[in-house]
C-alpha cells in the first residue's frame, strides 16, 4: 500500500489529466423513465449557445483532451448538438480526437445519415434489458423502436461506431448473457454497463438497487461467458463501470478483480482478454481522484460526474462555470481537491 500511495500521490503533483470531457447538452427528454438520476433536475441558468460550446471546447482542445463525449438527458432534443458534433468533426480534421455521442435511440434516428457523414467514433444507444424490461422503465413500445434504431445505426454507422448503454438492477442483471447474445446477433459488439444509482427518479427503485457482492457476481458471470467457447467466434468489448462505493466490497477477497484494481491504479487499464473478446473495469474511485473525466452541464458548470447534476444543489458542487472561469484555472482547482479526495476518501475505498 505503502508504494501504491506514493505512485498516486506522485502522479497528481504532475499536470491535470484530463482524458474524456462529456458535454452534457440538454436537461430535456420526451420520455419519462423510471430510473432517469436527472429528471428531477432543470437548468439553473440559461444553456450555453453553440460559439459558448466552441469556445468551452477549444479550451479543452488546448489542454491536450481529445476525447469529447456528447451526452445530456437526451442530447437529440436540441438544434444545437448537430452543430456541435459539426464542430468537433471539423476539428477531428486538425487534432487527433474522438467524440460520440450517447441517445434513447429515438431521437437520433431521423439524424443517423448525418451522422454517418460526421464521421463520428460512436454512437451509443441506451437500451436497459429485453423486451419487457427496457418497456418497464422506459415505456411501453419503446424497446421496439429503439430495437430499430440500432439496426438502422448498423447498417449506415457499422458496427465498429454503434454500442449499447444498459443501467442494471436486480430486474434485468439475469438477462445479462441473453441481452449480451440476442444484440450480438444483431451485429452489436460493444456494451457498456452501470448500476442504477439512488439518484433523481431513481430514488423511488430502491427494491431494485444492486448491492456490490450481486453487481460482481454479474460481471464474473460475464467473464465466464466471454471465456466460452460458444462465445470465442464473436467480438466483443464490454466494459462494466464500479461505483466508488462498490469497489471496496465488489473487490475484496477476489483476487482476480483485486489485481485489476491494482493495475488500474498503477495506469494500466482495467481489461481482461479472452481470445478476440474483452472486458474492461472502469474504477470510479480510480478516476475521480485524477479528474481524468469531467461533465460540463448544460448551463456551462463543470463537475466530476455526472450523476453529481442530479442534485438540485449542483452549482455549489461543481467547481465553478466554464463560460466566466477559463477552464485551465478550473482544473487547477479540481486538482487540489484531488490530493484531499485522496487521503480522505480513496485509500478507504480499497480492499489492498
Amino acid at each position: 500500500m505503502g508504494i501504491l500511495h506514493h505512485q498516486i500521490v506522485q502522479d497528481l503533483q504532475g499536470p491535470p489529466k484530463v482524458n474524456v470531457v462529456e458535454l452534457f447538452v440538454s436537461d430535456r427528454c420526451p420520455l419519462k423513465c423510471r430510473h432517469c438520476f436527472h429528471a428531477d433536475v432543470h437548468s439553473i441558468e440559461p444553456s450555453l449557445s453553440v460559439e459558448e460550446w466552441k469556445f468551452v471546447i477549444d479550451q479543452f482542445l488546448d489542454l491536450g483532451v481529445r476525447h469529447f463525449h456528447v451526452a445530456g438527458r437526451e442530447p437529440f432534443t436540441e438544434v444545437a448538438t448537430m452543430s456541435i458534433l459539426t464542430y468537433l468533426a471539423e476539428k477531428k480534421n486538425i487534432h487527433d480526437l474522438k467524440f460520440g455521442v450517447i441517445s434513447n435511440g429515438l431521437n437520433c434516428r431521423k439524424y443517423l445519415r448525418e451522422l454517418r457523414d460526421l464521421n463520428l467514433d460512436y454512437l451509443e444507444i441506451s437500451l436497459d434489458g429485453l423486451e419487457d424490461t427496457h418497456n418497464y422503465l422506459r415505456g411501453n413500445r419503446i424497446h421496439h423502436h429503439v430495437i430499430e434504431t440500432l439496426k438502422e445505426a448498423l447498417l449506415l454507422l457499422g458496427n465498429h461506431r454503434v454500442s449499447t448503454a444498459t443501467v442494471l438492477h436486480r430486474s434485468n442483471v439475469s438477462e445479462i448473457p441473453e441481452f449480451i447474445c440476442s444484440l450480438g446477433e444483431l451485429g452489436i459488439r460493444r456494451f457498456f454497463f452501470q448500476p442504477i444509482e439512488p439518484v433523481g427518479y431513481a430514488l423511488g427503485l430502491t427494491k431494485l438497487l444492486l448491492d456490490p457482492v450481486e453487481y460482481r457476481r454479474s460481471i464474473i458471470q460475464i467473464r465466464d461467458l466471454l471465456a466460452s467457447p460458444s462465445y470465442q467466434k464473436r467480438p466483443a468489448s464490454i466494459v462494466f463501470y464500479v461505483p466508488s462505493e462498490m469497489v471496496r466490497v465488489l473487490c475484496m477477497g477476489e483476487s482476480w478483480l483485486e489485481d485489476e484494481l491494482y493495475r488500474c491504479l498503477m495506469g494500466t487499464l482495467a481489461i481482461t482478454a479472452q481470445g478476440p473478446t474483452r472486458l474492461l473495469l472502469d474504477f470510479e474511485a480510480v478516476r475521480a481522484p485524477y479528474w481524468n473525466h469531467v461533465v460540463i452541464t448544460e448551463d456551462g458548470y463543470l463537475i466530476e460526474r455526472c450523476s453529481s447534476r442530479s442534485t438540485q444543489q449542483y452549482r455549489e458542487q461543481s467547481i465553478g462555470n466554464a463560460v466566466r472561469t477559463p477552464i485551465a484555472d478550473l482544473m487547477k482547482t479540481a486538482r487540489s481537491m484531488s490530493a484531499d479526495y485522496l487521503v480522505k476518501h480513496l485509500i478507504n475505498l480499497l480492499p489492498l
